[in-house]
């Protein structure tokens, strides 16, 4: 028999650390994170950021490359979908 965690308290949008985003058509809490990289060179930097959304697998499991999705009015594009296979689904995110 499978373990099956119960994720719903950290995708609460209003007690929790989600917010609401549009993914094909239907409202879904996902976490997001826009992550500062900053990339050093000899002779100048170049500052960054990567984000991502962490979502719930059931929400997105059809996720593909391509895919857009909008969060706090910004919509972008999947890069990446990285299922981990314990019910999360982290989506890097391009705008």
């Amino acid at each position: 028999m499978a373990f099956a965690e119960d994720l719903s308290m950290f995708f609460d949008t209003e007690l929790g650390a989600a917010v609401p985003a549009i993914y094909k058509g239907k409202t879904i809490p996902v976490i997001f994170n826009r992550p500062f990289i900053l990339e050093e060179g000899e002779v100048a930097s170049i500052a960054s950021s990567k984000p991502e959304a962490t979502c719930r697998t059931e929400d997105v499991q059809d996720a593909r490359q391509g895919d857009r999705i909008t969060i706090e009015g910004v919509t972008y594009k999947v890069v990446l979908p990285m299922p981990d296979g314990t019910g999360i689904t982290i989506l890097n995110l391009h705008v």
